[in-house]
């Protein structure tokens, strides 16, 4: 399917994350990255902040 699609089209509407305290993870990287790039706006509680003990690395080539 994506195969179909121009190179260059992305999503462009409003992205609303609902988060709370079951959040964990994967959740939270993804609200989190989104957040971050200004591509979604979060709703809701605290999560369960699984995420804050994890760390990442850059890898140089």
């Amino acid at each position: 399917m994506a195969e179909n699609l121009p190179a260059k089209t992305h999503y462009t509407k409003k992205i609303v994350v609902l988060i709370n305290g079951e959040t964990f993870s994967a959740g939270e990287f993804l609200a989190a990255i989104l957040q971050d790039n200004e591509r979604a706006t979060l709703f809701g509680t605290t999560t369960g902040a699984e995420a804050v003990a994890q760390s990442a690395y850059a890898i140089k080539p």
